[in-house]
């Protein structure tokens, strides 16, 4: 069974259960999360802080990253692992 891994923007990655020295291929890259295929056979999203919106303007119903927010991916995270936890 593939396992889902989440991680937020940052710098060094090191996903849960990865060895030193794996890698990991990047699968698809989205306006605010990219996923990646792991050696493990896991698929691991990294959440961006980049919002959707237009003129600066945070906007869910854009289709374009219109700013950043510092922090809105770990906030993304977080409500992703909630409803992934409903989902157990």
């Amino acid at each position: 069974m593939t396992k889902l891994q989440l991680s937020a923007d940052s710098g060094n990655i090191q996903p849960y259960g990865a060895e030193r020295g794996d890698t990991m291929t990047k699968v698809y890259e989205g306006k605010t999360k990219d996923v990646f295929k792991l050696d493990n056979g896991n698929v691991m999203l990294k959440f961006k802080d980049d919002c959707t919106g237009k003129d600066g303007v945070f906007d869910p119903g854009e289709n374009s990253v219109g700013l950043t927010i510092e922090g809105i991916g770990k906030a993304n995270l977080q409500t992703s692992i909630h409803y992934f936890e409903l989902l157990k």
